[in-house]
């Protein structure tokens, strides 16, 4: 039970650090647009392999916990709700 809950806060930091990320690209795209400025654009692109490999990292791991582990209730609902948000946040 401790792997799993490992697994599941390893899950949780890849969240949260894709999150930032995106929230990071979406500051930069516009005040790029917004300035001009070739040079944001430029990290944002940068940035975007970085949001592309945590996007399959994360579903490769969710995917994982829920065929190996057999999650139950709260823990079921966390990962398939990681699920959603990683397809939603990728896509911004």
């Amino acid at each position: 039970m401790r792997h799993f809950q490992q697994e599941l806060d390893e899950l949780k930091a890849k969240l949260l650090e894709m999150s930032a990320l995106v929230e990071s690209a979406i500051y930069r795209s516009v005040q790029g647009v917004v300035e001009k400025n070739e040079e944001l654009a430029q990290q944002v692109l940068k940035n975007e392999a970085r949001i592309n490999q945590l996007e399959i990292e994360i579903d490769d791991m969710a995917i994982s916990l829920l065929a190996l582990q057999a999650p139950m209730a709260a823990d079921l609902r966390l990962i398939t709700a990681a699920i959603k948000i990683n397809n939603d946040l990728e896509r911004m």
